[in-house]
């Protein structure tokens, strides 16, 4: 029973020490993140994230597209 118990407690050690290794690799990744979130406000908006970038380009079609769409309606209607 002795042996059990000591088993049983070392095993618990191992978890813990799991889970603190866990919580620090979450925490290290959360401060890198959120440094990098920080470095990219700071940024120009042309210089930012790519996904920011493509969402913003295609915004700007859209918006082209229909300015074009409703000057060749207004020259039909006039």
């Amino acid at each position: 029973m002795n042996k059990e118990s000591e088993k049983e407690k070392v095993y618990l050690i191992e978890v813990r020490k799991k889970e603190i290794e866990l919580d620090r690799a979450e925490a290290e990744a959360e401060k890198s993140e959120q440094s990098h979130k920080e470095y990219q406000k700071m940024l120009p908006w042309y210089k930012k994230d790519l996904f920011f970038n493509i969402l913003g380009t295609i915004g700007t079609v859209f918006i082209i597209v229909g300015l074009i769409l409703i000057a060749y309606n207004i020259k039909f209607w006039v």
